[in-house]
């Protein structure tokens, strides 16, 4: 997608966490988060990022921040994996955006672990699903 890329997460990425943090888009999340969250959560992105714990992104399209999308460590059936995340605000839904920033978030995270596996996904429904294939 022309225009699209990623950038790790930094201290001034604030306003993106509140953009996605509407009711629409936390509804299967537990809700939208209080100030308080929010910005507990940014510290973390912007800590863990630096540190290499996880990796958030921020998504940019044609110059505007649009979204996040990001991977962290996790087990599953007893084996360390990595899951994954994104949002994208709705103004911007639709577009093929969030399918090709996990593409590009995926071809960050096979570089970074220098093995260029390809993950599997979980199977499930919904638009998460749809940018996965």
């Amino acid at each position: 997608m022309s225009g699209l890329e990623l950038r790790l997460w930094s201290e001034g990425d604030l306003d993106v966490l509140r953009a996605i943090n509407s009711p629409s888009m936390k509804r299967y999340l537990g809700g939208a988060e209080t100030e308080e969250q929010l910005l507990r959560r940014h510290r973390r992105y912007v800590e863990e990022t630096a540190s290499g714990t996880l990796r958030m992104y921020v998504v940019r399209w044609l110059a505007e921040r649009i979204g996040s999308v990001g991977y962290w460590p996790v087990q599953h059936a007893g084996e360390p994996v990595y899951e994954a995340g994104w949002n994208i605000v709705p103004p911007y839904q639709g577009r093929g955006l969030a399918t090709e920033a996990v593409r590009l978030m995926l071809a960050e995270a096979a570089l970074e672990s220098g093995t260029g596996q390809h993950p599997h996904r979980h199977e499930s429904g919904g638009a998460e699903a749809r940018s996965c294939r």
